[in-house]
């Protein structure tokens, strides 16, 4: 059971840090308020990027805008 409670923690993380990308917040921003490194989010940040062919942060967050995503 705590297994199944770590991974739902972490999911819901990872859920979070893609909605605060999605509303522009800054990688700082979003590393304190999760509690994770900054490369974390720089990490997941660059993924998005590049799965969504999007070229720039504000693309994100446009990306985000345009398919009510945030």
């Amino acid at each position: 059971m705590e297994n199944i409670i770590i991974v739902m923690k972490r999911f819901l993380n990872v859920v979070m840090l893609k909605k605060l990308i999605g509303q522009n917040f800054s990688s700082a921003q979003i590393a304190t308020k999760l509690y994770i490194s900054i490369f974390t989010v720089d990490t997941h940040r660059k993924n998005m990027l590049q799965k969504l062919n999007v070229d720039k942060k504000n693309g994100l967050y446009n990306f985000a805008k345009e398919n009510n995503l945030a």
